[in-house]
């Protein structure tokens, strides 16, 4: 789970007063599935349908505040004044409010609808990235397992103090603007990949099996992220979005290339994009399985997920036989692999 908070603007309000005890209620939308939404003109996101569940299943700690601000609690699940529930809409939430001055001040401004939006902040557990397809198109991050700490009516939406912040808020705490900056770079069409940690699995067109050379593939692959300033006395710049494509794990910021781990891809003949590589897949997952990958033990499982999404992409390429070079490669590699996995 990334320890970096988030929070997103969705949502709609009511409020509501019981008939048992006049107890006076707002309730709402927090989030809405299916719905896009571009983040600091950097990329797009969706929360996809179930991303919630666990939250709610398991009524993690989570409070209601007015406008994220702790000094105006509202409601709050551990004393039952919160309560969520996550339908094929979104995430439904509804705050029983206390006797406060605040509380009454919020419920009159959503009765009146001067307050009409709802923001919901979380710890991002599990996502997935898609590249750009086309110029000028913008990456797409769809959340698939979020969780929520925090929902509140907003008088304005977040992301509103330009894209530097926004884009340096994706980000844990600590890494420069400059490297945020960097990585956030997805003009070259590069899925949008974010500094540090596993590294998520896209699939590409071409699939290579020639005998892996490392050296040669990391060479290429930095070569292909590197990028002309336009400038000569500027010099060049290594996209490290792109960058991070070719490996399955980067360590930190990945300020240095020793950063990158696991190196399992080739450039694709053309130049233009990446090819997946059976040997490297296969020698990567090897050398995670030895423990001399340098990848942390808790993100070991999601990085060999990765890896092993990779050799699928082969399924069924080498029934009949292949190259016997290669072939006697992959068969000793894939009895190493089998024993340590």
């Amino acid at each position: 789970m990334s320890n970096k908070r988030e929070t997103r603007f969705y949502g709609e309000l009511r409020a509501s007063s019981s008939n048992d005890d006049g107890a006076k209620k707002i309730s709402g939308y927090a989030a809405v599935y299916g719905v896009e939404t571009v983040i600091a003109n950097q990329f797009r996101e969706v929360l996809l349908p179930g991303c919630f569940d666990k939250t709610v299943a398991d009524q993690d700690e989570c409070q209601c505040f007015f406008n994220h601000d702790p000094n105006f609690p509202l409601g709050r699940v551990a004393s039952g004044t919160l309560k969520l529930r996550a339908d094929d809409k979104g995430l439904f939430y509804e705050t029983t409010l206390p006797n406060t001055q605040v509380a009454a001040d919020v419920w009159e401004s959503v009765h009146r609808k001067d307050v009409v939006g709802a923001s919901f902040g979380f710890w991002l557990v599990k996502d997935n990235w898609i590249p750009a397809t086309k110029p000028g198109e913008l990456p797409l991050r769809e959340i698939l397992e979020a969780q929520v700490f925090d929902v509140s009516p907003c008088s304005q939406p977040q992301y509103t103090d330009g894209p530097t912040a926004n884009a340096r808020s994706l980000f844990p705490d600590g890494v420069p603007a400059g490297i945020a900056a960097r990585a956030m770079d997805t003009g070259n069409s590069g899925a949008l990949i974010p500094v540090g940690g596993p590294v998520s699995f896209h699939k590409h067109a071409e699939k290579r099996d020639d005998l892996w050379d490392e050296e040669d593939a990391v060479n290429g692959i930095v070569k292909w992220a590197t990028e002309d300033e336009g400038d000569r006395a500027a010099g060049t710049r290594v996209n490290l979005s792109k960058l991070a494509q070719g490996f399955a794990y980067v360590d930190g910021e990945g300020r240095s290339l020793s950063d990158y781990k696991l190196p399992h891809h080739t450039v694709s003949k053309d130049g233009k994009s990446l090819a997946h590589h059976f040997s490297g897949s296969l020698r990567a997952l090897g050398t995670l399985a030895f423990g001399k990958s340098g990848v942390p033990e808790n993100r070991c499982a999601e990085v060999r997920q990765h890896l092993l999404d990779e050799l699928n992409v082969f399924n069924g390429d080498y029934e009949d036989g292949g190259n016997p070079e290669t072939e006697i490669e992959r068969s000793r590699l894939r009895l190493a692999v089998a024993k340590l996995l």
